[in-house]
């Protein structure tokens, strides 16, 4: 599912006024061959850069029913892609093990302005049927939404240009199995260590940049 315009304009521009204070980690590759940024987002930035939970619960609804933005929620980061950064195709969760009592919502938000991007396919989104395959791809439009099952194998469009992709990523599940990390004290002890938390990124915590 997609959706033009998802935040409200006020909320948009609250994320506008602050991106440039945002610090972007480089990862640390380990099973996964990948190289990019991220940037943890924690309970407070969750509302203090976007406040998710003002207007993103209606899209949840829409995509199923039992979604919640406070109760259903598991982890949140944003990835910052760049000229020759990479990842494989991947699904955040295996098809073969997890069935639709375990639905994961994937969110993911672009975040860039559009004012930067010359060819919004470059810097988009896949989501793919195969592995050597790319089926659908969604152009980067600034404050667009994207919600999709978990188990959907995808992959970011890296630029080729100088754009710094920027895309908010929310995860969502009505499993019982789901860990969440709002607890403020567990999600920060982790980002103190270097990992982003529901996830097996680590980061360098002394390499960081800013967005343009």
């Amino acid at each position: 599912m997609v959706f033009d315009n998802a935040m409200p304009e006020s909320i948009a521009n609250k994320w506008l006024d602050q991106r440039r204070s945002v610090k972007f980690y480089k990862t640390i590759q380990q099973q996964i061959p990948m190289s990019f940024r991220v940037h943890p987002v924690n309970a407070k930035e969750r509302e203090s850069l976007f406040s998710l939970s003002e207007w993103l619960e209606p899209y949840l609804k829409e995509y199923h029913p039992d979604l919640s933005e406070s109760d259903s929620f598991s982890r949140s980061f944003i990835n910052c892609y760049q000229k020759n950064d990479y990842i494989r195709v991947h699904a955040d969760l295996n098809a073969n093990d997890f069935g639709d009592e375990h639905l994961y919502a994937v969110v993911l938000l672009f975040l860039t302005p559009d004012e930067y991007i010359t060819n919004p396919t470059d810097c988009g989104f896949v989501v793919n049927n195969s592995m050597t395959t790319r089926d659908n791809i969604i152009d980067n439009k600034f404050n667009r939404l994207i919600i999709m099952d978990a188990r959907s194998l995808h992959e970011p469009c890296v630029p080729s240009d100088d754009v710094q992709r920027l895309t908010l990523y929310a995860g969502y599940s009505i499993s019982k199995l789901n860990k969440s990390f709002t607890r403020v004290t567990r999600e920060n002890k982790l980002i103190e260590r270097g990992l982003v938390p529901g996830t097996n990124y680590q980061f360098e915590l002394n390499d960081f940049i800013f967005v343009d």
